[in-house]
């Protein structure tokens, strides 16, 4: 993704990126020492998801950054193969989306209704088409990313220990969260009405999390992201511009075509907690957005262990 590329060359905060690299050297422990294991290039880190089981369906919504015209698109997939066989003499008689098939009908010499089970549906669209918000797209590659025919990947995956997480630092990684996914947020760096934090959460050390197929350690086909981002931890009886802590966690949505992967969250903030010590309250940077603030979800930090934070004053 060329766009993305250019977010490599924007230049980090240093005084965050110190941050940064002391909790991702304490990270980078706790993971080596879990079974996972480190990129060759040093920018990201993999480990085999362990926390509870996640009860995934796929999302037709626009909730969670799923998107939100999946079904018009199979609307538009189902008329394209019933033009195809139109054109052919034949009919659709049984639909089967998710298996990927359909049985066609048809009429014999002799004006007998016959049927032929089993014909692929990509096979029947592979030439065609689609317009949607983003141009033109091959009707083939929106039927093969459809997270509802999609979800038995990440079933498959859970159920066979084959979920694992990749973190990473690296800006490319970081620009792309949200943009040729199969999900989009207000970060798409392709007209997202917040595309312009993308830039910040890079110079301000934001570290993004992808879950994965253990296979897929290039992210070409993520499940889904979060973001783990610097906050100040804001500690009880402090007031004013007393010594204020940064500590990282992740924020609470998880952008998927599925839900119920909050577990992943939970394992996440978990293990933050874990390698870092202090406890208080999460306040956000004023330089970044952040979606953690809503519903009255809970901002606690209770660390546990881990090397002493760094302080720095509340701006």
């Amino acid at each position: 993704m060329d766009l993305a590329r250019e977010y490599v060359k924007i230049k980090r905060n240093k005084k965050y990126e110190a941050y940064m690299m002391a909790f991702w050297d304490e990270l980078k422990k706790y993971i080596l020492s879990h079974g996972g294991n480190e990129s060759r290039n040093k920018y990201r880190l993999y480990l085999p998801y362990t926390g509870p089981t996640p009860n995934v369906t796929a999302d037709d919504t626009a909730s969670a950054g799923s998107e939100s015209y999946w079904t018009t698109n199979r609307e538009a997939i189902k008329n394209i193969v019933a033009l195809v066989l139109d054109e052919r003499g034949q009919w659709i008689d049984q639909w089967d989306y998710i298996g990927g098939i359909v049985d066609v009908a048809f009429k014999d010499q002799q004006g007998n209704v016959k049927v032929r089970k089993g014909q692929k549906i990509g096979k029947l669209i592979a030439k065609d088409t689609i317009p949607t918000g983003k141009g033109n797209i091959n009707a083939l590659d929106l039927f093969s990313a459809d997270p509802v025919r999609l979800s038995k990947n990440i079933k498959s995956a859970i159920s066979s220990n084959d979920l694992w997480i990749v973190i990473s630092n690296h800006a490319y990684d970081i620009a792309g969260m949200s943009t040729n996914r199969d999900w989009t947020s207000c970060m798409n760096i392709i007209g997202g009405e917040c595309k312009d934090y993308v830039e910040k959460d890079i110079e301000y050390g934001t570290l993004v999390c992808y879950i994965i197929d253990k296979k897929d350690t290039n992210i070409e086909h993520p499940y889904g992201r979060i973001l783990i981002k610097p906050y100040k931890l804001q500690r009880p009886n402090y007031h004013g511009f007393l010594p204020c802590p940064i500590v990282y966690s992740p924020e609470v949505t998880v952008y998927s075509p599925y839900i119920g992967l909050k577990p992943i969250r939970e394992w996440l903030k978990n293990i933050c907690e874990d390698i870092q010590e202090g406890e208080g309250i999460l306040r956000s940077l004023k330089e970044l957005y952040n979606d953690n603030f809503h519903d009255n979800v809970d901002t606690n930090f209770k660390g546990k262990r881990g090397k002493k934070p760094e302080y720095t004053q509340f701006k």
